[in-house]
């Protein structure tokens, strides 16, 4: 329990870096991340792909419950781009890179369709 709600505590330690994630059998499109979190030093949030990892978010230090969605590239989950990232059907490795978060939910999904109204019609 971390300010009210249950949470997962993590940080970075010497040798083994920060919290680790796992997308489960994500679809080979583009995803939104949704996390809800409490830091008081900032980060990022970085997803591996199958080389280095590579930030899709920032964690801001703001010493309250926060809400980030950003939003996972095709590129970092569509094998037929490198031979060495994960192929279709395998879990993506992410990491909250930060030196100490608190995590209450975390989500991912299909972006929802943009909203076209008449007024943005041409």
């Amino acid at each position: 329990m971390h300010e009210g709600k249950i949470a997962r505590f993590g940080g970075n330690y010497p040798g083994l870096g920060g919290p680790n994630f796992l997308i489960n059998d994500p679809s080979t499109e583009e995803l939104e991340l949704r996390l809800s979190y409490w830091t008081e030093s900032g980060g990022t949030v970085r997803l591996y792909d199958g080389r280095r990892y590579q930030a899709i978010g920032r964690l801001e230090a703001k010493r309250r419950w926060t809400t980030l969605t950003c939003r996972v590239p095709k590129s970092l989950l569509a094998a037929a781009t490198a031979a060495d990232r994960p192929e279709p059907g395998l879990n993506v490795l992410g990491e909250l890179s930060a030196p100490a978060v608190w995590v209450a939910t975390m989500a991912v999904r299909t972006p929802p369709a943009p909203v076209i109204t008449e007024q943005g019609r041409q």
